[in-house]
């Protein structure tokens, strides 16, 4: 069979509906399976403790890691309208998370911009001394809030 590819039939017929199910059916299925293999990755309890935090933390998978030894990369980034903006929060998730403890990935370039992300950075590592050995994602971004908050305050 020769001729113009299957989409330009489609795409020339005057049905729009047809078209968006058309592709997901045949450029779908790979992404598709990528990305519920990417979900079984992360494991459940994760999902559950994401899912239940205050909703001004923002978390998502970090792109730049890959998951190979089932220890899952996070990026959170905190929107609250009552602090200010500071870059976001990376933590490594191990694989047997919550036996074992989230860690922050430490980046103290982040915030050496300016003296008030400097006391961000001091508090936070003071404050971050003080969880216990065994601590959540959601106890360790509330400290974070906290550090931020505390800053402020000594700012003022």
């Amino acid at each position: 069979i020769h001729g113009p590819p299957i989409t330009w039939w489609i795409s020339a017929q005057d049905c729009p509906v047809i078209m968006p199910q058309y592709r997901a059916q045949i450029i779908s299925p790979q992404k598709r399976k990528f990305e519920d293999d990417e979900k079984q990755t992360i494991p459940n309890v994760l999902q559950g403790e994401v899912a239940r935090l205050n909703p001004k933390f923002m978390v998502n998978l970090d792109p730049s890691h890959c998951s190979n030894n089932g220890t899952v990369h996070l990026i959170c980034k905190l929107d609250d309208k009552d602090l200010p903006s500071v870059p976001p929060l990376q933590l490594s998730i191990p694989a047997d998370y919550p036996d074992q403890s989230p860690l922050w990935v430490d980046n103290p370039r982040q915030y050496e911009a300016n003296p008030f992300l400097q006391s961000v950075y001091r508090y936070m590592t003071s404050k971050l001394l003080q969880l216990p050995d065994k601590h959540s994602v959601t106890a360790l971004l509330n400290t974070w809030a906290l550090s931020i908050r505390q800053a402020c305050l000594s700012a003022a």
